[in-house]
């Protein structure tokens, strides 16, 4: 309801716009100056602007509001019921019964054996002995011999060598102004020496020569001498003792394994079936009863809370446009329309 009187009211006020728009249509552009017709008219005033205000105004609207309400609903629970159920169990039970056992029965018995002796008897043999004899046995050894010879060898030496070598000449020397004394070479300042400071060669000065030991490397054979071993193989004699074997006849006492048949008595076991009445144990099924929990589905009603959405009106104040139209336009002095 609210939505549409909106929309109603904002409908009235778009047309009372369109309306107002639509009374200077004919004077746009300035087509006609202002006469709607092509003869002479008194001319309009200029149209005045409508103006727009807004008004106060109650609706009533709708909002959504959620609210919670009891309900009675049935609601499937798992619980845990006691329930008698029925096993078997094997049980152990002693029982006396006949049964033939087999028993060792012991006897005494005569038998004869072999048994192997050692007996004593004197008898000749052959024995190895070892005699030790000295001989003379010949043997080679080598023997170092050193001798010396002159081998020649070349060998590098670094020799003096005499050489004239070209050097600059002496400058002139002032004999006016030069200083002499123990201090006479210690100032070599411009000051001290004026005359000599530049000395004038009217001819080209010739070289000064002067000979020079200049070293060099020369190579020359020498005699040295080398020593060198050599072996020289020499014999001798010596004397060695020498094992030899010797066989000798000679009587001797040997142990020998002689066997002699014996006679005893041994106890042998034989086995004998015996009837006999023995305790024996049986597993016997016995049925017994015992309670186990089980879970079952039980219905159960409970009251729960159920969230609802409901419409509520309520009123409120809105904003509406609304359109003041103009003052009347005023009379204007009569135009021709050329």
């Amino acid at each position: 309801m609210t939505t549409r009187r909106l929309f109603g009211l904002c409908s009235v006020a778009a047309a009372a716009a369109l309306f107002v728009v639509t009374q200077d249509a004919s004077a746009f552009g300035k087509r006609k100056k202002g006469c709607d017709a092509p003869s002479c008219e008194p001319a309009c005033a200029p149209a005045c602007a409508s103006t727009v205000t807004y008004v106060d105004q109650k609706v009533t609207c709708y909002k959504t509001e959620w609210k919670t309400k009891k309900v009675d609903v049935e609601v499937c629970e798992a619980k845990w019921v006691d329930v008698a159920y029925k096993y078997m169990v094997n049980t152990v039970v002693a029982t006396k019964e006949k049964v033939k056992v087999c028993e060792l029965v012991q006897s005494k018995q005569a038998f004869k054996y072999t048994v192997n002796e050692m007996v004593a008897t004197k008898e000749k043999v052959k024995v190895c002995e070892y005699t030790w004899t000295e001989q003379d046995q010949k043997y080679t050894w080598c023997e170092p011999v050193w001798t010396t010879s002159k081998v020649k060898k070349t060998v590098c030496e670094t020799v003096c060598v005499p050489t004239v070598v070209a050097c600059a000449p002496p400058a002139p020397a002032c004999e006016s102004t030069k200083k002499k004394g123990l201090f006479a070479r210690l100032c070599h300042k411009p000051s001290c020496e004026p005359a000599c400071a530049a000395p004038a060669c009217p001819t080209a000065c010739e070289p000064c020569m002067k000979t020079v030991m200049v070293k060099q490397v020369v190579s020359k054979e020498i005699e040295v001498e080398v020593k060198t071993c050599s072996l020289v193989t020499k014999e001798g004699t010596r004397k060695v003792k020498v094992c030899t074997p010797v066989w000798v006849e000679k009587e001797v006492i040997v142990n020998k394994c002689v066997p002699v048949e014996k006679a005893g008595e041994r106890i042998v076991c034989t086995p004998t079936w015996v009837e006999k009445e023995v305790i024996v144990n049986k597993c016997v099924p016995v049925e017994q009863t015992g309670t186990r929990k089980v879970c079952q589905p039980v219905m159960v009603k409970k009251t729960i809370d159920v969230s609802y959405c409901e419409r509520v009106a309520y009123e409120t104040t809105i904003k509406v446009a609304v359109t003041v139209p103009c003052a009347p336009c005023a009379p204007a002095p009569v135009q021709c329309c050329n």
